[in-house]
């Protein structure tokens, strides 16, 4: 398994339509470490639509 592999939890900004990633902002081998970082990335970009991912599940996102 290479180290990408490992690093399975995603923050995303995406675009305005919800269709395409527009960065991927962190990855990490750790859930508190993911949650952090997207939390950290919420306050910094308010209005993004940020997503925290475990490979395709949807965790959290920062609008409904």
């Amino acid at each position: 398994m290479g180290e990408m592999d490992e690093l399975c939890y995603r923050v995303e900004q995406w675009d305005e339509s919800g269709q395409r990633v527009e960065e991927i902002v962190a990855a990490a081998a750790d859930l508190l470490v993911a949650r952090a970082a997207y939390e950290a990335t919420v306050k910094r970009r308010p209005g993004q639509f940020i997503l925290l991912r475990h490979k395709a599940r949807i965790i959290n996102q920062s609008r409904q």
